[in-house]
C-alpha cells in the first residue's frame, strides 16, 4: 500500500450560525472524520 498524497485525521468543521450578542451557536459540518486522498 502506498503513502496518500494526503492525510488527514480527526478533522472537524463547523461554521457560526445566529446572530446577535448570545444568539451564536455552531453548526457543525464535519466532526472526527478521517480522510486519504490517493494519487490518481
Amino acid at each position: 500500500m502506498t503513502n496518500p498524497l494526503i492525510r488527514a485525521r480527526n478533522l472537524s468543521v463547523g461554521f457560526r450560525i445566529g446572530g446577535g450578542l448570545f444568539g451564536k451557536s455552531i453548526l457543525k459540518a464535519v466532526d472526527k472524520v478521517d480522510l486519504d486522498i490517493e494519487k490518481g
